[in-house]
């Protein structure tokens, strides 16, 4: 459930409201990580099912706080889950390598995308440009999962 938020809560009010969202993510991501490879492939289906629920209460949260930032957001939950979308029909048709790749780079992504959401100016007001993701989500760690989607798993691991 959603908690209800004023429409003049500040953006930092945001990211402390999702941040017991983002901790339960985290603890998934782990529990994942240790599953064994013959239940990686469902596991991996489930956290793919968290992150879309805790993006959809970010989402509501930011909405409910009328936050101008909610369409770059989007745009990059779009990006992350596009990404986890692909990678979970890889997982399910048997690539743990995959999966394990993705689940290795997804907390880095998933504590910068909790510090992104908004942008928050040193006024405390919240920017026009949404999250601090639209630049370092793409070049980082998104990158990182898209090449392995494209060309599967560096070898070595």
């Amino acid at each position: 459930m959603t908690p209800f938020l004023p429409a003049t809560l500040r953006p930092h009010a945001l990211v402390q409201a999702m941040a017991p969202t983002l901790h339960r993510l985290l603890a998934h991501v782990s529990e994942t990580a240790r599953e064994p490879d013959d239940s990686l492939a469902q596991a991996f289906s489930g956290l793919v099912a968290a992150v879309e629920s805790a993006f959809r209460q970010e989402e509501k949260l930011m909405e409910d706080a009328a936050c101008p930032g909610l369409r770059a957001q989007r745009e990059n939950n779009a990006l992350l889950l596009c990404a986890l979308h692909h990678a979970d029909a890889r997982v399910a048709y048997g690539n743990v390598a995959l999966g394990r790749e993705v689940i290795a780079v997804l907390p880095g992504l998933l504590a910068l995308h909790g510090r992104a959401a908004p942008d928050v100016p040193g006024d405390g007001s919240v920017g026009e440009r949404g999250g601090v993701l639209t630049g370092v989500f793409r070049r980082d760690g998104l990158d990182r999962l898209q090449t392995a989607l494209r060309h599967g798993p560096r070898q070595g691991r």
